[in-house]
């Protein structure tokens, strides 16, 4: 596939997720109060959890956050945000998070899909026409990097980048017989020639 299509889709489809999100407005998050309408007693299964898995060594720390009705019912750091320090968690400490980006693109996806903008099983070169004519994966040659392509036998799909089995592959990670085929993801070669 050729990246420059590949790095078009993105940016295209980055601009209507911002434009999505634009026309929605954002929410006003309310603090203050208990809310009556909460049952904080079940909202403690959280702490329960949480400290489970930091008793048992599965976190370091974790922040919850969680909002109803437009209010912040609870809001907490647990464990610690420096090991080695042993400095408690906060909750307005600082996370690196790293490839958010198919979270937000899927949560904007879905919500146009119910708002009946798309079908998942909708080709992407509806949309997008440039995708109209994919080619997979036939052969291989790891001797010398030599491939060849043949047509796919259907067009991707949204439900098919939702579920990650599209079969784009990265541009820094070839699209090789191994890992198409023998490698980590065998059912994603039976579904690219479906």
């Amino acid at each position: 596939m050729n990246y420059l299509l590949l790095a078009r889709f993105r940016l295209y489809f980055s601009l209507l997720l911002i434009i999505f999100f634009l026309r929605t407005g954002a929410q006003t998050i309310q603090t203050g109060l208990p809310d009556p309408s909460v049952d904080y007693g079940r909202l403690a299964r959280i702490d329960t959890v949480v400290k489970g898995y930091l008793d048992k060594g599965w976190i370091n720390g974790v922040v919850t956050l969680v909002i109803h009705e437009g209010r912040v019912v609870q809001y907490k750091g647990y464990g610690f945000s420096d090991m080695e320090a042993k400095k408690r968690m906060h909750p307005d400490d600082l996370f690196r998070i790293a490839s958010q980006t198919k979270a937000v693109v899927s949560v904007g996806l879905m919500q146009l899909f119910e708002k009946g903008k798309f079908s998942l099983d909708e080709p992407i070169a509806d949309f997008l026409p440039a995708f109209s004519h994919m080619t997979v994966l036939d052969k291989f040659n790891a001797a010398d990097s030599s491939y060849t392509t043949v047509p796919a036998n259907r067009q991707i799909t949204f439900r098919d980048l939702l579920t990650h089995t599209s079969g784009l592959s990265r541009h820094w990670q070839p699209a090789d017989e191994g890992y198409l085929c023998e490698g980590a993801y065998p059912q994603r070669a039976r579904l690219l020639r479906l």
